[in-house]
């Protein structure tokens, strides 16, 4: 089942070094399902500027594409994490003019609390997910890197540095996606297949 988020809008724009940071949430019941199921589904939503997001939920776990998506997503591909887990209701734009080039969401990672067995707070991981932000005519889009939230001082400037660095040669389906600073014990590990 989808988690309820807020209604999809541009909230805020701020300044980057290298480009324009701007805002939207993210509205799943706005969104248009691809395909649907009592275990999840696929659906589109409005990104920014025209830019659709394609929007994944399985077995309590959730995934993203950011942007124009090429024939490689007619087949099945995924990126999330192994624990339960969501995406959080906004997505940052790293913008140059009409263009985006990366986009950054937190993923709130589910995990138990080794004494209580149940999802607490305390045991929660929080992470920013870096994204390629595929364009009309190359549908690139994927997971370029992560910084956990938690582990480290100013996430948000952290991410915003791998967008600015690592997103233009990153190759998606190809290159690894890494972890940026410091990785705590509450940030989850990978998951992620495409079909070849």
């Amino acid at each position: 089942m989808k988690h309820a988020l807020a209604a999809g809008a541009l909230i805020l724009s701020a300044s980057s070094s290298l480009a324009e940071s701007v805002y939207t949430k993210l509205d799943l019941d706005a969104c248009k399902p691809v395909e649907e199921s009592d275990m999840g589904g696929t659906w589109i939503c409005d990104g920014w500027g025209g830019y659709p997001v394609e929007f994944s939920e399985g077995d309590i776990r959730q995934s993203l594409f950011i942007g124009h998506l090429g024939d490689w997503s007619k087949k099945s591909h995924w990126e999330s994490f192994g624990p339960f887990n969501h995406v959080g209701g906004t997505i940052e734009w790293i913008v140059d003019g009409k263009r985006a080039t990366a986009a950054i969401s937190r993923f709130i990672i589910e995990n138990s609390n080794p004494d209580t067995g149940e999802v607490d707070k305390a045991s929660q991981g929080q992470v920013l997910v870096v994204f390629k932000v595929g364009q009309k005519g190359e549908g690139e889009s994927c997971t370029v890197g992560y910084v956990d939230a938690r582990a480290n001082p100013d996430p948000n400037a952290m991410a915003r540095k791998v967008a600015e660095s690592e997103v233009s040669g990153f190759r998606c389906r190809v290159d690894e996606p890494q972890w940026h600073g410091v990785k705590g014990p509450t940030a989850g590990d990978r998951s992620a297949n495409f079909e070849e």
